[in-house]
């Protein structure tokens, strides 16, 4: 078994529920410490209640430019991997979609993830280490009927992610 100095830490967004807590859950059964994020705070405290000393969490909006950057001063170092997780834009079919539609569900699907990675990305080079794991769904192997919005942007944040590893891996 790890010692808690053993420990790594994972931060996990979208942490209250589906495959965000899921993953938490999964981490702290192995021991490892966990920093959750997600809007509300009913299931994060329960799971900081469950392991009092894995367990830190944030709650707030993903979305707001601001919380990305408060949240990553809290972080603790060194970080060792990233759950990139979020729920998804409404559904709707394209030709009912307006401009106002495609503003929200690109702040939900792409801007924040863009954002948090480009400020994850400098500690774990200072560390010479950290993983990035987005998830997204399975409309990036084929579209879901009615799904619109998030067939096309989570094939935007496939192309940003698949970049991305090619520009790191050139990199080093």
């Amino acid at each position: 078994m790890k010692t808690m100095s053993q420990s790594k830490t994972y931060l996990i967004t979208g942490a209250s529920s589906g495959l965000g807590h899921a993953v938490a859950q999964r981490i702290l059964l192995n021991n490892e410490k966990v920093f959750l994020v997600a809007r509300r705070a009913d299931e994060l405290e329960a799971l900081q209640d469950a392991y009092p000393s894995l367990v830190r969490y944030r709650t707030g909006d993903l979305t707001d430019s601001a919380f990305i950057d408060e949240l990553v001063t809290e972080l603790p170092h060194p970080l060792a991997g990233a759950f990139i997780n979020a729920g998804g834009p409404p559904a709707g079919r394209l030709e009912e979609l307006s401009m106002a539609d495609w503003d929200a569900a690109y702040q939900l699907v792409i801007r924040w993830k863009v954002q948090l990675t480009q400020q994850l990305l400098p500690m774990f080079k200072e560390n010479q280490y950290g993983r990035l794991l987005f998830s997204e769904s399975t409309s990036v192997t084929r579209p879901v009927e009615n799904l619109g919005l998030s067939n096309s942007l989570r094939m935007a944040m496939v192309g940003y992610v698949k970049t991305l590893v090619q520009e790191q891996a050139n990199s080093a």
